[in-house]
């Protein structure tokens, strides 16, 4: 499914969510669907570990996520390398 010219404020949604118990639900669940763990697939490792050393990922530290901005902070400016900060 694909959207376009969506009204939805990001921004908006994720400052509202700061702080929230459901900031921490999404955080973990960044946590769980990033992170090689038991439930991965051989495919996924490996998509992982190509990730990992080509952005110089530490996954130790997505473990620690706790907030989308920490998530953006460790994963998301690493990847996309055009973002200068988490806002």
């Amino acid at each position: 499914m694909i959207s376009f010219n969506n009204p939805f404020d990001v921004w908006l949604a994720i400052n509202l969510m700061r702080g929230t118990p459901y900031e921490k639900f999404l955080a973990k669940e960044l946590r769980q669907n990033t992170l090689i763990n038991h439930k991965s697939s051989e495919n996924q490792k490996e998509v992982f570990r190509q990730m990992q050393e080509k952005y110089n990922l530490d996954f130790d530290a997505l473990a620690k996520v706790e907030t989308w901005r920490d998530f953006d902070t460790h994963f998301t400016m690493k990847v996309h390398k055009k973002f200068n900060s988490v806002a």
